[in-house]
């Protein structure tokens, strides 16, 4: 974390599963309070003010499937003041605006989790891959974390070659 800055997160889910309860956390910076993100179980994500126990602004125009195959690029932004508090915060679907704020003066977080974070019911499986955390210091990466891919790397043999490769 960095004073006087913006870190910015970005994980991909998965999910096989919706939250049974009304939502669950699935990616949040704080330590005691801070800024999160929750899933409903209707499939739409909500920016949450922790400390106040309020959301920000409307939930996502757009609707996790949780069919186990499709992915998502949920990101999150929080931006600290010299104390260090938070004083903005912002979380995104694959690069679209869920909502976003300013002026706050929530205590200071210590860290990104993600994950199911807070208890989405029995038996609910969500899977979580390639995290990248920026934040708005320096000359490069200092701002979203880009889109990652994918590469699938095909064989140009069927054999071993001699050269360290076991069969």
């Amino acid at each position: 974390r960095t004073a006087s800055a913006t870190s910015y997160c970005r994980v991909y889910f998965c999910f096989a599963d919706l939250p049974s309860a009304a939502s669950a956390t699935i990616l949040a910076y704080k330590q005691l309070s801070g800024a999160s993100i929750r899933l409903t179980s209707g499939g739409k994500l909500q920016l949450w003010n922790d400390s106040a126990a309020t959301q920000i602004g409307s939930d996502s125009a757009a609707t996790i499937v949780a069919d186990g195959a499709t992915w998502y690029k949920v990101e999150l932004g929080i931006t600290l003041n010299a104390t260090p508090q938070i004083t903005a915060c912002e979380g995104r679907i694959n690069g679209t605006t869920i909502a976003s704020t300013s002026g706050l003066t929530i205590a200071d977080g210590t860290t990104f989790f993600f994950g199911w974070l807070t208890a989405p019911g029995a038996n609910k499986t969500c899977y979580v891959d390639d995290v990248a955390i920026n934040d708005s210091t320096g000359a490069v990466q200092n701002s979203w974390p880009p889109d990652s891919y994918i590469r699938v790397l095909v064989p140009t043999a069927d054999s071993a070659n001699g050269a360290g490769w076991v069969n």
